[in-house]
């Protein structure tokens, strides 16, 4: 729905976001800093109580700091944002253990800022232009407009894929009980 707000006015003023556009480079600690403010800002936004917002950044800033590590090893984000979202959901699933909290008020503020944003809003401003074009549209506009919905795809996978699998493994892992003689 802000993807859909944001476009609808970027049409009806005629300021649609191009189809291709670089990305800033952010400092790795200013990164840090800015995944913690969203993660706690999220976890605020949406009522997780006071008590788990520290839990919630650490995830948020572990998982960043994975998303990060992928990127360096020049991993497709899809892959970054996987790698990210498991390390958010194997800390949550134990943080959820130690703050007897449900699963999903620890991992949604840590795992918001992993959302393609620019991607969705690129599919959609590209679809708008597609439409916009009818006939006239490019081989190209359609190619890079499939291309961002695509990877915003995937990348939704990957946080689902990498969120859910870590707790639904654990939970799967018997419980040790020590044997009183």
């Amino acid at each position: 729905s802000i993807a859909f707000g944001l476009i609808l006015g970027a049409a009806a003023t005629g300021n649609l976001l191009p189809l291709q556009g670089s990305t800033a480079t952010v400092p790795f600690a200013i990164g840090l800093a800015l995944a913690a403010l969203a993660s706690a800002g999220f976890g605020i936004f949406f009522n997780v109580p006071f008590r788990l917002l520290p839990a919630c950044v650490l995830c948020g800033v572990a998982g960043h700091a994975a998303r990060d590590l992928g990127a360096d090893l020049h991993l497709h984000l899809a892959w970054s944002t996987l790698l990210a979202s498991t390390v958010v959901g194997v800390l949550t699933a134990l943080l959820r253990q130690r703050y007897h909290a449900p699963f999903a008020a620890i991992a949604f503020g840590a795992v918001v800022p992993l959302i393609p944003g620019a991607l969705v809003l690129r599919a959609a401003s590209g679809t708008i232009q597609l439409v916009a074009a009818g006939a006239a549209a490019t081989p190209l506009q359609l190619v890079e407009t499939a291309v961002a919905g695509l990877n915003a795809c995937l990348v939704l996978l990957a946080i689902a894929v990498g969120l859910l699998a870590p707790v639904t493994l654990i939970r799967r892992i018997p419980a040790h009980h020590p044997v009183h003689p």
